[in-house]
């Protein structure tokens, strides 16, 4: 997978951020868009003004966030550093809009949050590393039944001094009720002769595998609270677990980064399942933030075809392009009951111009994993993916409006 060089100069990891970055999307794109987010479920729960937040980002460490939606300010801490903070606003056009924004240099970084769920956002914290980070709540729901179950996941990690991101690998972790764990590498399984990497849609073991673990040993879960950690393996791995509407969203810190996954369901999803449709909601839609090889983070706004007909696209790389694409199919891949292969067509970016496919680990149409994987190169790109619901945005507003 090559992209065209004539559009950023020669840089190809620019470029090739470009593409991972059209898995964000939004329907109708620029100023004819719906600025709507869809009612969420928990509209009336009473959220408090700072938020507490603990997870990892892909240059590794443990971190932990307070937001103050008063103040519009994020207090951080990595580890056992002392702790800082940064103020941000929101982004009040579309189609953005009302996305959390940090302005450093001239430049423009974005998250979302999920009061008191999650926080996941790509401000720089003074690290000099273009990092995502990702955080549950403290308070969030971990219901022990459903934090049990299958995962689907994809490492996020850093290389070298400079942090750029890199994507080790993605695979499947078994997480059973009885207290042990499976952990199986899948992308690092050896191929066929003459085929590539492994990759979702060419995946043939089984579901969970019936090969032997690459990983495994114990596992527990602070009682009364979404804290994991896996035992057994080289080091204890400390983990994170959001559990809502039948599914789960996890987060382990590794050596190098994190991982990030989604619970698979029993049955396995159709299109349907990862949507959320209702007369008068936006049909789906995420918030997403990811980053590609190379260093470049990005952000944006996606729908997976529901009742639609096809699947929107949005993405910005902050400073350097916007775009917008169409999903033109979504297809689930194999035995994996929550993976989809999803194809864009456009490709305006890439060399030779045509349609791509990316995957995404859905859980149900909370929240979503994404991956791109080249045929020949392995995994290029990968992002985390929370759907928006008005209850997300109520304390930023005023009659409707952002308040000033």
């Amino acid at each position: 997978m090559r992209f065209r060089e004539r559009w950023f100069g020669g840089h190809a990891p620019l470029l090739a951020a470009c593409m991972m970055a059209m898995l964000s999307g939004c329907p109708g794109g620029g100023d004819g868009e719906s600025e709507d987010v869809s009612s969420a479920e928990d509209a009336a729960a009473e959220i408090a003004v700072a938020r507490t937040y603990a997870g990892f980002s892909t240059e590794g460490g443990t971190w932990a966030f307070q937001l103050d939606s008063e103040k519009m300010s994020l207090t951080f801490r990595k580890g056992i550093d002392a702790p800082m903070t940064r103020h941000f606003d929101m982004e009040d056009k579309a189609p953005l809009r009302f996305f959390l924004r940090a302005k450093d240099l001239g430049e423009e970084f974005f998250g979302w949050e999920k009061p008191m769920r999650f926080l996941l956002h790509a401000f720089p914290l003074g690290t000099g590393k273009p990092s995502v980070f990702a955080a549950i709540g403290e308070t969030a729901p971990a219901d022990p039944a459903l934090v049990a179950g299958t995962y689907l996941w994809v490492e996020m990690a850093a290389e070298g001094e400079s942090g750029a991101p890199s994507f080790p690998g993605w695979g499947i972790l078994a997480l059973r009720s009885e207290g042990t764990w499976s952990r199986w590498d899948v992308s690092k399984e050896t191929p066929g002769e003459g085929a590539g990497p492994v990759l979702p849609d060419n995946y043939s073991g089984g579901w969970p595998p019936s090969a032997p673990p690459d990983s495994g040993g114990t596992w527990a879960q602070v009682q009364g609270g979404g804290q994991i950690t896996l035992s057994g393996g080289k080091s204890p791995l400390t983990g994170r677990v959001w559990t809502e509407e039948d599914t789960a969203l996890l987060l382990l810190e590794t050596e190098g980064g994190m991982i990030a996954g989604t619970r698979a369901p029993e049955t396995a999803y159709g299109n349907a399942d990862v949507v959320k449709s209702a007369p008068g909601e936006t049909d789906g839609m995420h918030a997403i933030i990811g980053a590609w090889k190379g260093g470049v983070r990005w952000v944006g706004r996606g729908v997976l075809p529901g009742s639609q007909e096809r699947g929107f696209l949005f993405y910005r790389i902050p400073g350097v392009v916007e775009v917008q694409d169409y999903l033109v199919s979504q297809v689930r891949c194999g035995a994996l009951p929550s993976a989809f292969s999803v194809k864009f067509e456009n490709g305006a970016f890439m060399d030779p111009p045509g349609n791509w496919t990316g995957y995404v680990f859905a859980a149900g149409s909370l929240a979503s994993v994404w991956m791109i994987g080249d045929p020949e190169e392995g995994i290029l790109g990968a992002a985390v993916g929370l759907r928006q619901d008005t209850a997300d945005i109520e304390g930023y507003l005023c009659d409707g409006q952002l308040c000033r």
